[in-house]
């Protein structure tokens, strides 16, 4: 698959589905819409840091760049808008969703709400 097709593909996956906000705490205002998923964890997959109730979020990279938010993620002082909940940032994952080399999407974990 090639990046191109990757975010085709994720594109499609995000189609009508929710879109966040993103913030700063030392930053006025709010960075998008930003097409997003978010979805809880497994219960296996609570282990280490991530706490029953965490969630994880899927962002287009492009469309975080293109919102004009300031680059790179900061863990605790990020904050993602999703349906009226503000959810702290707590670690973000630019390496899972690269092809090619290429970074294609964020996966976020957040907890609050």
């Amino acid at each position: 698959m090639t990046p191109d097709q990757a975010k085709a593909s994720l594109g499609r996956m995000l189609a009508g589905g929710d879109t966040v906000l993103l913030s700063r705490v030392d930053v006025d205002g709010t960075f998008g819409p930003i097409p997003a998923r978010v979805t809880g964890f497994a219960a296996d997959q609570t282990v280490f840091d991530l706490q029953q109730g965490d969630r994880k979020v899927i962002l287009p990279a492009d469309a975080v760049t293109a919102s004009g938010f300031p680059l790179p993620f900061l863990p605790d002082a990020d904050r993602v808008d999703w349906n009226g909940l503000l959810l702290a940032v707590k670690a973000v994952d630019d390496a899972t969703r690269r092809v090619g080399g290429a970074l294609v999407a964020y996966e976020i974990q957040v907890a609050g709400g």
